[in-house]
């Protein structure tokens, strides 16, 4: 304590004004210290909640891909089965053709050709696309319908594309179609 004695002294031997005006600079002093103190500890809370803000949004957004990624894989698995167990004894075309006879269109389909698409990202993964294009014409809405729903029965098949127009003849409509399926790519011909 002895290292304050000359520092009371000091202050003892200060008039009233300069006492005054050192206690304002002294106090003024500390509280501009505690301010920038103050504005730090905050700037730097706010950007650390930044920070926790956008790590947590980079979690929620990872968490999403891995639940999508093993809803692929489920369903990737689900396709696999599917085609392992019907190997070749399935055929797309005859398939198409069989629905096109029990619906009663065979009057209807103009022209269809079925083929393998190579489409690199599936093959990728050991597929390959088999596609049936078909024309048909003057159908009335009803046996579209019947027709996209049998397609849609066969969980495997999908349809690719589809273009309705109006066709010469009211009030009936002609169709472009593509219906498609996954094989393993074995690179045979579309059948």
């Amino acid at each position: 304590m002895e290292w304050l004695k000359p520092i009371n002294q000091w202050i003892s031997n200060l008039g009233q004004t300069e006492f005054n005006k050192y206690l304002a600079i002294y106090l003024s002093s500390i509280v501009v210290i505690a301010s920038l103190i103050g504005y730090r500890h905050y700037s730097q809370m706010a950007k650390l909640r930044q920070k926790i803000q956008y790590v947590n949004n980079l979690r929620l957004d990872t968490k999403n891909i891995l639940s999508r990624d093993e809803e692929v894989k489920h369903q990737k698995n689900i396709v696999d089965k599917v085609l392992n167990e019907r190997k070749n004894s399935f055929k797309l075309k005859h398939y198409f053709e069989d629905a096109i006879s029990r619906l009663g269109l065979q009057n209807n389909i103009q022209k269809y050709d079925a083929f393998v698409s190579n489409l690199e990202h599936l093959r990728a993964q050991g597929y390959s696309e088999v596609r049936v294009e078909a024309s048909l014409t003057n159908l009335n809405t009803k046996q579209l319908v019947d027709l996209l729903a049998d397609i849609e029965k066969n969980s495997i098949i999908y349809t690719k594309y589809l273009e309705i127009n109006r066709s010469n003849k009211a009030p009936v409509i002609d169709v472009i179609l593509t219906i498609a399926t996954l094989q393993l790519d074995t690179n045979e011909i579309a059948g």
